[in-house]
């Protein structure tokens, strides 16, 4: 447990010294949303003697897909969020396109406090439409994703420059999610949740979702599979 614990300093503080990373989320998300700026390693990393693993677990869970409800609780994106992918996939790197959307609509919507209607919407587009300039750097940033394999697929539209699925629509209720536990692993962590409706109607269901710790203090969504 010692040497997770410095893992953890050991990236929170490269973190702090590189200045890139994703940071803490407020309550109440406003104001224009920044291009993501991937940077490099820093050279020489600080090392601090405590780090809160729980608030980097909480920061985890919400980029993920999800948002802070009024109570303060976690809850599922309702907008669209990879969470409300039951079946799960074991791969963060080989998720199909519309994966990748449906996690940058949620992840880039809340981190813009959604003042998308000049942001993201184009038009000569229906439903949402993000810049590449946004897109890319975020998807490459939580999945190690390349924008040259984003590119390949049908929702990237070159003559515009940005990505779009068209069309609409939401989903009807969506879970709190509660964190039960976290398990260390060689290279990150796995973060064990419980999808709770608080409905008798509504089937509650536990996920795992395993979360690669990177050198740079950043991390990457590796897999999210049923338990």
């Amino acid at each position: 447990m010692k040497k997770f614990v410095l893992f953890f300093v050991i990236l929170a503080l490269a973190f702090a010294f590189s200045g890139c990373g994703a940071e803490e989320l407020p309550e109440e998300n406003t104001g224009k949303l920044e291009p993501v700026i991937v940077e490099k390693e820093p050279e020489q990393p600080v090392y601090e003697e405590n780090i809160d693993t729980e608030a980097l677990y909480e920061e985890m869970i919400l980029n993920f897909g999800a948002v802070k409800a009024a109570d303060g609780r976690i809850k599922v994106n309702k907008i669209v969020s990879l969470y409300n992918v039951t079946e799960g996939f074991e791969d963060g790197t080989a998720l199909d396109e519309n994966q990748y959307f449906i996690w940058a609509m949620s992840y880039l919507n809340y981190h813009s406090g959604y003042e998308h209607t000049e942001l993201f919407s184009h038009p000569e587009f229906s439903g949402w439409a993000y810049p590449a300039e946004y897109y890319e750097p975020a998807v490459y940033k939580f999945f190690g994703v390349p924008a040259e394999k984003l590119r390949e697929g049908e929702l990237y539209f070159p003559e515009y420059d940005l990505y779009n699925i068209g069309g609409g629509g939401g989903i009807g209720n969506v879970p709190y999610i509660i964190f039960n536990d976290a398990e260390e692993t060689e290279d990150g962590v796995i973060l064990h949740l419980t999808m709770d409706y608080e409905q008798e109607y509504e089937e509650d269901y536990n996920m795992a979702l395993t979360v690669k710790l990177l050198p740079d203090g950043g991390y990457n969504y590796i897999s999210y599979m049923p338990e």
